[in-house]
């Protein structure tokens, strides 16, 4: 039909193909029969019916391109752009529902973590208003994971509760064809972290391994990609390298299976890389985190930089490199503190971090100025 001109029977067979694609986690294939579909729709004259057709390849092309290159893909934030502008005055709740969630995780993935609350907030009003549920319930997750990586621990645990609450297990799976996440998971990725930061470990590793086990189950090899990697840091504040390893491990293996390059080239390395570094082993740490670190911001990614880096100016002080482990420790500063992005969840190790490594250069007065601030922010 492409090659005769017919476009109005080639462009809906397209759209039909990556979906058929994207249900296989065959990502690059889907990618290219999207773009293919708006590729031709870009031929059409301007009409509603056109627009209700971009839309149609639109909204699952955001999933795909998040499953191929990340959240924070410039290809993500353009999409769902470009999703808002078409929905806009429509009232569509599918389309209103994606396009926020992509400008959320866009924004939140590029490192301006308090910027995200704006589009959580969005979501939340907007979908109260038009008492559209499943913009309420992406809404309250996204809101628990601004809070979380924001360092407000009670506020991201409130969330985390309010989207269980309204989160129905049978209808779960349109929320994941459209996010690429499963709700239920999504939560206990962060709710792992937030429980171990509020002091109680055994309940962290008890909820860690209900997410990892509840993906397995569901199947949907990116969102069990995402618990296998994002939501095993627990284990990493536990100091417990063979729980991270196994995970890595199986991430990287369904990764490879499944063509999903941005979880073995980006999130298994970060996984590894502290792994390695709890274990002892130097310099292999060191190599995977720089590795994590430069593929990620390539992507664009800057989510979880402060803590990944400051793990690498761990490993080069205990290399005997203080110098350039200072002079990491201070660029995480620097990203935390800038206007928008303020990542604090970890700002309390970091300090801790940087006293310990002003002690060894023997400022014992710098040192003790960190320690005291470290402890006034994880109170």
């Amino acid at each position: 039909y492409t090659q005769a001109g017919n476009l109005a029977a080639a462009i809906p067979l397209w759209q039909k193909a990556g979906e058929l694609a994207l249900r296989r986690v065959a990502l690059q294939e889907a990618v290219g029969h999207f773009q293919k579909g708006l590729a031709l729709i870009e031929l059409l004259p301007h009409s509603s019916e056109r627009d209700e057709l971009e839309l149609s390849i639109r909204e699952p092309l955001t999933a795909a391109w998040i499953g191929l290159r990340g959240w924070a893909a410039p290809e993500v934030a353009a999409n769902a752009t470009a999703i808002l502008d078409l929905a806009k005055g429509r009232g569509t709740p599918q389309s209103l529902l994606i396009g926020l969630w992509g400008m959320w995780s866009n924004t939140a993935t590029q490192g301006r973590v308090a910027d995200t609350l704006q589009w959580a907030q969005r979501l939340l009003a907007e979908g109260s208003e038009a008492q559209d549920i499943d913009r309420q319930i992406v809404g309250h997750w996204a809101a628990s994971a601004s809070f979380f990586y924001l360092g407000q621990l009670l506020e991201a645990h409130e969330q985390g509760k309010c989207t269980l609450a309204l989160h129905d297990p049978q209808l779960g799976g349109r929320l994941m064809r459209l996010t690429g996440h499963d709700m239920r998971t999504g939560v206990g990725v962060y709710a792992a972290q937030w429980t171990w930061m509020l002091g109680y470990p055994d309940q962290a590793v008890k909820l860690s391994d209900e997410k990892d086990a509840d993906a397995r189950q569901l199947g949907h090899a990116f969102n069990l990609c995402f618990a296998l990697t994002t939501g095993v840091y627990a284990f990493d504040y536990l100091c417990e390298p063979e729980q991270l390893l196994q995970r890595a491990s199986e991430a990287d293996r369904l990764a490879r299976e499944q063509s999903i390059p941005f979880i073995y080239q980006v999130y298994v390395p970060q996984v590894e890389g502290l792994a390695r570094l709890r274990s002892g082993q130097l310099p292999r740490s060191i190599a995977l985190l720089r590795q994590a670190i430069e593929n990620w911001n390539r992507l664009g990614g800057h989510l979880r930089i402060p803590y990944l880096k400051s793990a690498l100016a761990e490993a080069l002080t205990l290399q005997g490199d203080l110098e350039a482990g200072l002079h990491l420790i201070d660029e995480c500063l620097e990203q935390i503190e800038r206007p928008g992005w303020q990542e604090r969840v970890h700002l309390a190790e970091i300090l801790r971090l940087k006293g310990w490594m002003l002690s060894l250069k023997g400022d014992l007065a710098g040192a003790e100025r960190n320690y005291f601030a470290s402890l006034d922010w994880a109170r």
